[in-house]
């Protein structure tokens, strides 16, 4: 089977979900969980958007090597980015505890905490407050809030259309 097919067939089973196939797949060791599909996604920025309550699909990736500050294409977000707009608590902790840089700057200078102020992500700012506040990183908060929730819902609806 050509990479090409193996890597559709594991965001297909990101898509959908399903941690024994995505473990396979990854366990032959013979992709390369960072490049992007044709619109610019990686399988964690899919398994991200498509968490369910379960983190094994998630944890799997970054166990075997995905960049979790990897961008997509098109706004340039992190799997962070994508996680705080959602409202997936679950998926911010565990960004964060494996080191998501909660300081990195999508394509119009916006920050994770933007796009979850922008979807009223309330838990998540908190959560996001913290850890900024935790940081080594001496950098200070220079988002924009420049991205509509409207934007935001349609770049997730880019990504369904294309594994869907």
């Amino acid at each position: 089977m050509s990479m090409d097919l193996l890597f559709e067939e594991l965001l297909q089973a990101t898509w959908h979900n399903n941690y024994i196939i995505v473990n396979k797949l990854v366990s032959a060791g013979v992709l390369n969980l960072n490049i992007r599909s044709k619109i610019g996604v990686t399988a964690l920025h899919v398994a991200t958007y498509r968490f369910d309550g379960d983190l094994r699909i998630i944890r799997r990736l970054l166990l075997a090597g995905a960049e979790i500050d990897k961008q997509e294409s098109h706004h340039g977000w992190t799997a962070l980015h994508i996680a705080a707009g959602c409202g997936f608590v679950p998926v911010v902790d565990l960004l964060l505890r494996n080191n998501a840089n909660p300081f990195a700057l999508d394509k119009t200078d916006a920050t994770a905490m933007d796009i979850a102020y922008c979807c009223n992500q309330g838990v998540i700012i908190g959560i996001l407050i913290s850890a900024e506040a935790g940081s080594e990183a001496s950098q200070t908060y220079t988002g924009s809030l420049s991205i509509s929730e409207s934007k935001f819902g349609r770049a997730i609806a880019n990504i369904a259309d294309e594994v869907d």
